[in-house]
């Protein structure tokens, strides 16, 4: 992932060569400077803690177990009082579209609260950290 940070508000480069998403964790401590956006969809899994979504012109509280889908185009960030951790999947846009998805015509709810989908995506978590297979296989940096 590569990011222009000429000012708080970038564009981010996602390098997604063989595999068609990136994932990886992270956490939010304070109040963000850095926003960015992309054609890809991210779909974030809070894990512990609470914060904000920043995304578009709203902002969407999340607390652990929460999970929040941000759309392709869309300027976002995430901050918290005290620390929130996330898991982040990143879906490439290209494989979007190769499959009948176009994620720039689609909206998501921005916070979806459902166990079950959240018990979903803690495996995909579980079995990405199982691999391996998380963060740097996938190009991101940081």
């Amino acid at each position: 992932m590569e990011r222009n940070e000429s000012n708080h508000n970038t564009y981010e480069v996602h390098a997604l060569n063989d595999v068609p998403v990136i994932f990886h964790h992270d956490k939010a401590r304070s109040r963000s400077r850095y926003a960015n956006w992309h054609e890809n969809v991210e779909i974030l899994y809070f894990t512990s803690g609470t914060g904000t979504v920043l995304c578009g012109d709203k902002c969407i509280p999340v607390a652990a177990g929460d999970i929040s889908v941000i759309d392709s185009g869309l300027l976002h960030r995430i901050e918290s009082g005290s620390e929130v951790l996330y898991h982040c999947l990143i879906v490439d846009e290209a494989f979007c579209r190769n499959n009948g998805l176009h994620p720039g015509a689609m909206t998501f709810p921005r916070v979806i609260k459902d166990t079950a989908l959240a018990e979903l995506y803690n495996n995909v978590a579980k079995a990405f950290e199982a691999t391996g297979q998380d963060k740097k296989v996938f190009g991101v940096v940081g």
